[in-house]
């Protein structure tokens, strides 16, 4: 058991973790009491997070099937670009591994024939967006990567804990979501519920905890309107089924992507990759459903906002590309 002893000296503490770990902040007050009570342990189940994002500064080990002269390690550029035998300046940033592998194949489909390219990261850095930034009275301020069942007290003990200027057991935790926050949205969770929380601190921990396996009378009381895959898989985030849509109701929209105005109008992208890579994901060869939302949705952006008249277009693309 750790205990964490009160300082009477001011803290600022500030924790914030964009991947949806959490942001703490305390202040220092005096408390009644030396020491916090005890910790009840629950255990968490493990489970895989979302695809890795490649981020600046990861290193990369780049592999080409019989190709040893093609294979490369090499550290992604602040740019967010990679250099290999062959291929110069490629966009790596926004793309989890898969993805640049095929972004490779394609390129060096030039030079040799069916081409076997596999992405592993061996140095994370991570995204902005997937970094935990830990500031103020820490004793090691610093941005670590995120990485999946991230608790905050892994974050906590990257950065050497709280200093000896925090007053630890006087901190609150608050959660916020990215999303919510985005438009403005105050969100609290039916779970909070006050009546609900009083009912919740009377249980004995033999409800709370059964055989190792937490929230265990949530479970038992969805049983009849939610499955069992629904009900035992690991947390996940708030992600929408790209993947699903771009294969169902949004394959056609998958397919068009290529002659966008956008696309056609501007000579900012490759309408030949771009068909290669809705064809790819449509027939299940390979997951682009991220690539191919962001392009639908920067495509629409585009209609809407820079789709005028051509010397509008024209201007704006010297922009872009200076």
């Amino acid at each position: 058991m750790v205990q964490i002893k009160q300082s009477r000296r001011s803290l600022a503490f500030l924790a914030a973790a964009l991947s949806g770990v959490g942001l703490l902040t305390g202040c220092a007050q005096r408390s009644t009491s030396t020491q916090l009570a005890p910790a009840t342990f629950t255990a968490l189940q493990e489970g895989p997070g979302e695809d890795y994002v490649i981020g600046p500064l990861d290193t990369l080990l780049i592999f080409v099937w019989r190709n040893p002269d093609l294979s490369v390690r090499t550290q992604v550029r602040p740019d967010g670009r990679i250099t290999t035998p062959l291929i110069t300046d490629l966009p790596a940033v926004g793309k989890t591994p898969t993805m640049l592998a095929q972004d490779m194949k394609l390129a060096l489909s030039e030079y040799i024939r069916d081409p076997l390219v596999s992405v592993t990261v061996e140095g994370f850095a991570g995204t902005f967006g997937q970094q935990v930034r830990i500031v103020g009275s820490a004793a090691r301020p610093a941005a670590i990567p995120y990485r999946a069942n991230l608790t905050l007290l892994d974050a906590m003990i990257a950065v050497g804990g709280l200093s000896e200027f925090a007053a630890g057991n006087r901190a609150r935790l608050i959660r916020m979501d990215r999303t919510t926050m985005a438009h403005g949205l105050e969100v609290r969770s039916p779970f909070l519920d006050t009546e609900m929380i009083g009912l919740a601190t009377q249980l004995p921990d033999a409800l709370r905890l059964q055989a190792g396996q937490g929230k265990w009378i949530l479970k038992t009381a969805t049983q009849a309107i939610l499955p069992q895959h629904v009900r035992q898989r690991p947390k996940l985030g708030f992600v929408p089924p790209l993947r699903g849509w771009f294969r169902g109701p949004l394959a056609d929209i998958a397919i068009g992507l290529s002659h966008a105005r956008c696309v056609q109008e501007t000579g900012w992208f490759n309408a030949t990759w771009i068909e290669d890579i809705a064809c790819a994901h449509i027939t299940g060869k390979a997951d682009w459903s991220r690539a191919l939302w962001q392009l639908w949705i920067f495509s629409l952006w585009f209609d809407q906002h820079l789709g005028l008249n051509s010397a509008h277009r024209q201007n704006t693309g010297h922009l872009v590309a200076h």
